[in-house]
């Protein structure tokens, strides 16, 4: 399973309770190890720390909202705080801390670090991580969808009938489909004429084109029971395999 992960820095407050309150603040935030983003208060900006400070005005809004993908349901959030005067960074002003988020648990959290001179540096931040589902298995040169008589495409195994009667499989296009073998669709309805092989109640995997999704059905002319299946499905659903008596063969967009 892949994640899309999301990391803010919303806000950055300062509560000088050490009483020195002057001097230059940086604030850092680094994401998994990516680039260190860096967010300065300027000279003297740092006197009204108590107030929380909107970082976005600061910085450019690209380092914001960052998407980091990875197969890992966590992130690692390092903030830092750094003390400066003249451009010059003091040893005995900073604070660092390092926190690890996970899936559906990370949302607005407020990290503190206490630094050396016993300021306290809150950062506000909004960290999202969400998983990504993969993409459905399709066949991209597939103009509708084939049904297989056995599991996992295989047309090769003996079925009931004989040992040289094998496993049937046959492609249909955007159209709606009696499964009943040995029938041939009049030129009416479908030109041209089209002869069905595969036989009803025996349908144990279907591959599906790109682009489209098959609604299987219990009963002749769509009737009965219906399941749908816009992927690639080498397994039949439980209380699936060996049922399907007709399909609807469609093309997106799928039915809500």
């Amino acid at each position: 399973m892949s994640y899309r992960k999301s990391v803010t820095l919303k806000s950055v407050k300062v509560e000088y309770t050490s009483g020195e309150n002057w001097g230059e603040y940086r604030f850092l935030v680094s994401l998994n190890g990516q680039p260190t983003y860096e967010i300065s208060t300027g000279d003297d900006a740092a006197a009204d720390g108590s107030e929380w400070r909107n970082v976005q005005s600061l910085v450019p809004p690209s380092l914001f909202g960052n998407e980091i993908i990875s197969d890992t349901d966590s992130v690692r959030v390092r903030c830092e705080s750094w003390e400066f005067d003249g451009g010059l960074r003091f040893g005995d002003g900073y604070g660092v801390v390092e926190n690890e988020f996970r899936l559906g648990t990370a949302v607005n959290q407020s990290v503190r670090i206490n630094d050396n001179d016993g300021n306290r540096v809150i950062f506000n931040l909004d960290v999202r991580i969400t998983e990504i589902p993969p993409e459905p298995e399709r066949e991209p040169n597939l103009l509708g969808v084939r049904l297989y008589e056995d599991w996992k495409y295989n047309v090769d195994s003996p079925r009931t009938g004989g040992v040289f009667e094998r496993a049937r499989s046959q492609t249909f296009g955007v159209g709606q489909f009696n499964v009943a073998g040995g029938t041939t669709i009049p030129a009416a309805s479908r030109p041209p004429r089209m002869r069905v092989n595969v036989r009803p109640d025996r349908t144990s995997s279907v591959k599906v084109g790109v682009k489209h999704f098959v609604t299987l059905f219990s009963e002749f002319d769509q009737q009965g029971e219906r399941l749908v299946l816009n992927a690639n499905t080498p397994e039949m659903p439980a209380g699936w395999n060996d049922r399907v008596r007709s399909i609807s063969v469609e093309m997106y967009p799928m039915p809500r």
